[in-house]
Order: C-alpha cells, then structure tokens, then sequence
C-alpha cells in the first residue's frame, strides 16, 4: 500500500474547486423530482377540492353502514376536515406553490454547496406542514394523516447528516 495522493479522494477538482458531495447530489435530485410532483399535486388539489369533498359526502352515504374500518375513512372529523380544505384552497394552493419554489431554490443552492441553501429548503418543507394545521387543524396528522409527514422527517435527518459539506456562506 502506498501512501500517495492518487490513493486517496480530493473533495477538490483538478481547478481547487470543490466538488459535490454524492449524498448531497442524491437528496437534491430526489427534492427537485418531489418539487415537481408537489407542484402538480397542489395545482390538481386545487382544481378538484369540491368535487373531492363531493365525492366524500356521496362515498359516505353509501359506504357509511360498513365496517368500522371503511365508516372512519367517512368520519365526521374527516369531513370537517375536507370541508375546510375546501374552504381555504386559494391560500393553501399559494403556500403550496410558495413551498416547492423554496424547496427547488434550496435544493439548487446546495447544489452549489452554500448553507443557505439548506434553510431556504427547511422552510420549504415545513411550510405545507404549518399550512395544513393552520388552515385544516391537527386533526389532518391524526391516524392514518401522519403518514404523509414520513418524507419530511426523513429527508430533514438526511439533509442535516449532510449539512456539513455545505461549505458556502
């Protein structure tokens, strides 16, 4: 075994510039692919919020003797829960699209390895978590709700594992 520079990995190019972590490329790749599935997801929420709800009331009606397992899919607290989404669509729409531009933004700045970049996209993830209990309440995180805060919570531990390579201002 030798003990020359050649053995081991620069985290430079051959210009001194540093280059990008793989962890940090991967997560950044996987937040811009889930931007974009997030952007399309708020705008057809948007869109289909009353007939969604409409549909709810309809399921409701049919469904709403069944087993316990099918009438909490058709709960009172879901309904009130579909009925407020459908009340504040408009702001929850605007901050949904508020956080993917700052979840890309701050996916593009780690990128370029700069800190920032990791608050901007902070922000960005916590934010339709914030709107949801603003605008829905707790109630949307409630049983089988909490499974959409999975991703956000693994991707949080993940970025702040990287956090470290971010060497920019």
């Amino acid at each position: 075994m030798s003990n020359n520079a050649t053995d081991t990995a620069s985290p430079f190019d051959e210009g001194g510039k540093p280059l990008l972590p793989s962890g940090i490329n991967i997560l950044t790749i996987l937040t811009l692919i889930a931007c974009a599935i997030q952007g399309v997801m708020s705008v057809f929420g948007f869109v289909n919020a009353q007939k969604n709800l409409d549909q709810m009331v309809e399921s409701r009606a049919k469904f709403g003797e069944g087993p316990g397992f099918i009438r909490s899919f058709f709960s009172e607290d879901r309904m009130v829960l579909m009925q407020k989404m459908v009340e504040n669509k408009i702001p929850i729409l605007i901050l949904s699209l508020v956080a993917v531009a700052l979840c890309a933004y701050g996916a593009m700045q780690m990128r370029k390895l700069k800190k920032q970049g990791y608050l901007l996209w902070l922000i960005g993830e916590l934010l339709p978590v914030a709107t949801t209990i603003i605008f829905a309440g707790i109630a949307a995180y409630q049983s089988l709700g909490v499974i959409f805060l999975i991703f956000p919570i693994l991707f949080i531990i993940l970025y702040t594992a990287h956090r470290k390579y971010l060497i920019h201002p």
